[in-house]
């Protein structure tokens, strides 16, 4: 599918209107804060109105990119761009894990890229397999966090699981989400700062 004139074909207005309905002023419930998410061609798509430059709306408050990819001539995002988590499988036959580390690497933090050890394309997220649990919590924690002020550290953890999924977290720096346990008083120095999270 060529999916730069997929995308192109459809007026920008379109694109606006589905965030701008999200903000509808007959709605009980507006939200104050909007993601987007996609998978495969809707991640294409996702990724796209989140962090192209040609495609972009500033609206967005964060993006979950399920086995996607960037358009041809994607560069990176503008500063001030929305939190990410990307999802992807190692072993998808259809979205190359290479097509997600190639637009992951250039996106700005906060960052996250969730890979699904042996995954595919579709059972991830169609069907109740070890790996669905780890998305529904991952998402979900992420979410939490950028939208709702929850802690970090519940995605870090739901990515870390033996044998089936491995996170690489790129917060901002000291946005762990997990407060650190001070020093006894004697030990602290001037000198001593807060440390970032670890990539």
């Amino acid at each position: 599918m060529d999916y730069w004139s997929t995308l192109r074909s459809i007026p920008r207005s379109e694109l606006a209107d589905l965030v701008s309905g999200v903000h509808a002023p007959g709605l009980s419930s507006a939200p104050t804060k909007i993601a987007v998410a996609g998978q495969s061609d809707g991640a294409v798509a996702a990724l796209s109105v989140a962090y192209d430059k040609r495609f972009v709306d500033r609206r967005i408050d964060a993006a979950m990119i399920l086995s996607g990819a960037a358009l041809a001539g994607f560069t990176p995002p503008p500063p001030g761009s929305p939190p990410l988590l990307a999802i992807q499988g190692t072993s998808d036959p259809i979205n190359a894990p290479s097509a997600t580390t190639n637009y992951f690497r250039l996106m700005r933090q906060p960052k996250f890229l969730l890979w699904l050890l042996g995954a595919t394309h579709l059972p991830p997220y169609t069907t109740s397999d070890r790996w669905a649990a780890v998305v529904d919590r991952a998402t979900t924690a992420f979410l939490d966090h950028y939208l709702r002020g929850a802690p970090l550290h519940p995605l870090i953890e739901a990515g870390t699981q033996t044998g089936v999924a491995r996170i690489t977290s790129k917060p901002l720096a000291g946005r762990t989400g997990r407060r650190r346990r001070r020093p006894p008083r004697a030990a602290r120095s001037p000198e001593r700062v807060a440390q970032g999270c670890r990539p």
